[in-house]
């Protein structure tokens, strides 16, 4: 099926666009969205373009396409009308940005985003994710036999700061981090750089007793993974990455479980 860009005019009360790609621009950030979409050694992209001087203007640039499925960007404004990005409509509503996986096999996928800084939102997994405008490759997985989604809207581009949502700027010196913090649920740690061998994940109570623990192994261009700690008690916790050997890897990071 081949991948479509359009937009479609919707009330929406959770995102707000209001010259958020214009405010890009006056920053001096380059007004273009490159999203590029890979399975095992398919890969090909497309790229959203805003242009000030026209208001805020979608093009798309390529088709993008995945075995029977598809990826649509979507921009959401006030009111029911539907049109194709390819007609050049001027978008000056407020609006916000679907990633659509109707449609797509059981899989492991990577989604890379680049351009502008805004807010990865995964709706399955219920987190979001920083994203500079130097781009972050997000890697998601798709199993139709636990979880179907007949709209197949599952991620959302919201352009806004990171501190607006209580996520943390990414600090390009860091090698590891983690976040949220405090956390409820998940958490996930972020690799500066792709880890290069298997490693394993510790987390400890204030007492040193071991409360949780997972074998990760390597996967080429990932650096992000997502830990289900189960459910702990609240209070001060500590996180150990351990290589190969089980030697720490990094340095210990201080959580706090709300």
């Amino acid at each position: 099926m081949d991948f479509r860009i359009f937009y479609k005019k919707v009330f929406c009360v959770w995102l707000w666009l209001s010259g958020s790609a214009l405010l890009c621009m006056a920053q001096g950030k380059e007004g273009r969205l490159k999203i590029t979409l890979s399975c095992g050694v398919f890969s090909d992209q497309c790229i959203l373009l805003f242009k000030k001087s026209m208001g805020e203007e979608a093009n798309d640039q390529d088709a993008l396409k995945i075995g029977e499925g598809h990826i649509a960007v979507a921009v959401i404004g006030a009111s029911q009308e539907h049109f194709s990005i390819r007609e050049r409509r001027v978008l000056n509503e407020h609006v916000e940005y679907g990633l659509f996986v109707k449609g797509f096999p059981s899989d492991h996928y990577q989604l890379r985003i680049e351009g502008i800084d805004m807010l990865l939102e995964d709706k399955l997994e219920k987190r979001f994710l920083p994203i500079p405008s130097g781009g972050v490759t997000y890697n998601f997985s798709i199993d139709t036999s636990v979880y179907s989604n007949p709209e197949g809207r599952r991620f959302i581009l919201h352009f806004e700061p990171c501190e607006e949502r209580g996520m943390p700027p990414i600090n390009q010196d860091k090698v590891l981090t983690v976040y949220p913090n405090p956390w409820k649920e998940k958490l996930t740690i972020s690799f500066k750089e792709s880890p290069q061998r298997d490693f394993d994940v510790l987390i400890r109570d204030l007492s040193g007793s071991l409360v949780w623990s997972r074998h990760f192994e390597r996967s080429d261009g990932r650096n992000e993974w997502m830990l289900d700690c189960g459910k702990q008690s609240q209070g001060i916790y500590f996180l150990q990455v351990l290589d190969v050997f089980q030697r720490p890897a990094f340095e210990t990071i201080k959580l706090i479980h709300e």
